[in-house]
């Protein structure tokens, strides 16, 4: 995952982390449609699932690119993100933050586990 790539996820997840509490607490106090504040709500929210779907998009391209995961775990890791996007978090720390070829001492590694 490059560099641009990594700072979008973080900028992502700052933005929902401040969005989600600021919108339970203040979107009942909006009032009616036509208010200033409902659409800076609505406009913060379809800015945020803008960013999410390109969040989908970053780590299921870097998923495809991954070298020496087998087709199964690309196929199994795709379908869990897909239905249960948390799961993205849990991936990054898993797979995203580190380089998608792998180096001779993985390969040593691998070898001496088995």
């Amino acid at each position: 995952m490059g560099r641009l790539e990594r700072w979008f996820l973080y900028v992502y997840g700052i933005a929902l982390m401040a969005y989600i509490p600021c919108f339970l607490s203040l979107a009942p106090k909006f009032g009616e449609v036509g208010s200033r504040g409902f659409w800076a709500i609505v406009t913060a929210h379809v800015t945020l699932m803008f960013m999410g779907l390109l969040t989908y998009v970053i780590v299921l391209r870097d998923l495809y690119k991954r070298t020496y995961m087998t087709a199964n775990q690309k196929l199994t890791w795709g379908l869990w993100m897909l239905l249960f996007s948390p799961l993205i978090i849990a991936y990054y720390v898993k797979h995203a933050r580190y380089p998608r070829e792998r180096t001779a001492g993985d390969a040593l590694n691998d070898t001496e586990a088995l």
